[in-house]
């Protein structure tokens, strides 16, 4: 498969949610799988907004090792893209600009703060497990998944409002793989580039060239 971590950063990038795998305090270390919904840092780290009475923050605070699975959400059930990725676990306080990201792709993420308990973990990928499809599988280091190209917060929020705008609905977010928004009737969409996109002027450039060919 070439240059994998390409494909791990687009699949994580596509999830909103995955099955999160941490070893149980309740039961010495067996292992423990629970649905989250996540949201994807410029880096393509991925974060959770969880609550310290859950069962898996209670084990992710005797045990920092976790995985997390995911399956493209977009993709024909039938040997649809996957990926597992395994790291470390830990509480993050969010940049301004991370958690205006965070709640803009996490519709209850607002709701949920105010109840007080929650907050903010993020996984730092150390291996990770990319399977393309039938025969189509590899590792990929978590330096070079962390190495990918990537969009800077200040130019994803300069283009929040211009791609918005052409759509006629609203854009969630811009990464440097593609841009996440709610049409008019409030139906999710992912769009993604052909190449990874490092500055605005180069969004600006694959947006218009996916318009011109009707994507």
């Amino acid at each position: 498969m070439k240059e994998p971590y390409h494909l791990a950063q687009r699949l994580l990038r596509r999830a909103s949610q995955g099955a999160l795998a941490t070893l149980s305090a309740e039961l010495d270390g067996w292992p423990f799988a629970s649905a989250v919904n996540l949201v994807a840092l410029a880096d393509g780290s991925p974060v959770f907004l969880i609550s310290r009475l859950a069962e898996h923050t209670r084990n992710l605070s005797a045990d920092a090792r976790a995985s997390l699975l995911l399956v493209d959400p977009f993709a024909p059930t039938e040997g649809a893209p996957r990926l597992t990725l395994i790291g470390r676990a830990e509480p993050l306080t969010l940049s301004a600009a991370e958690r205006a990201r965070c709640l803009r792709l996490h519709a209850a993420a607002e709701q949920y703060l105010q109840l007080g308990d929650f907050a903010f973990w993020r996984l730092r990928p150390e291996r990770l497990r990319v399977i393309g499809g039938f025969a189509a599988a590899g590792w990929v280091s978590g330096e070079a998944y962390l190495g990918a190209p990537q969009l800077s917060l200040d130019d994803e929020q300069h283009l929040l409002d211009e791609l918005a705008a052409e759509t006629g609905g609203t854009v969630l977010g811009v990464d440097a793989y593609g841009a996440d928004g709610v049409d008019a009737a409030g139906r999710r969409w992912r769009d993604e580039f052909t190449a990874p996109c490092t500055s605005a002027e180069a969004v600006r450039s694959a947006w218009a060239t996916r318009r011109r060919c009707g994507g």
